[in-house]
């Protein structure tokens, strides 16, 4: 039985294939009061798709689903010396007001890391501060 570890825990999984799409959710707040979230989220890299194609499907999928979604960067670059794609990009929320995002994308083994954060857009320069904090002090467990 492989075992499966938490921040709180250590306990044993049954071998029926379990697959691990946990989510952690800090909420913060930036200097000026805003709500900031910052999201670390696990998920399987679907079959056949390398990190590129997964990532662009968000992309595409956000286009069709955030009002007014536009990519404003993209570029690849490493956390902890694991080769990444960080994309930051702007909404509108179905009350019109304007969302800031960014996320960065990398593959742990067969596990497809998103590390996001997300404010409104006046927050904009606080959210790329918290993640590029998460990202400079990114450690990989042994």
């Amino acid at each position: 039985m492989p075992a499966y570890y938490t921040n709180d825990a250590r306990f044993e999984l049954p071998d029926v294939g379990f697959v691990d799409r946990t989510v952690t959710y800090l909420v913060g707040k930036s200097p000026g009061g805003a709500d900031v979230v910052l999201l670390v989220e696990r998920r399987p890299l679907p079959k056949e798709q390398s990190l590129r194609q997964a990532v662009a499907k968000i992309g595409t999928d956000a286009l069709q689903r955030l009002r007014g979604y536009t990519v404003l960067g993209e570029r690849e670059i490493e956390v902890a010396s694991v080769p990444a794609i960080d994309v930051s990009a702007r909404w509108r929320t179905e009350a019109g007001e304007p969302v800031y995002t960014r996320r960065t994308h990398l593959v742990l083994g067969a596990t497809w890391l998103v590390i996001a954060c997300e404010a409104p857009i006046a927050a904009r320069e606080s959210c790329d501060a918290y993640v590029d904090q998460v990202l400079a002090t990114f450690q990989l467990r042994e």
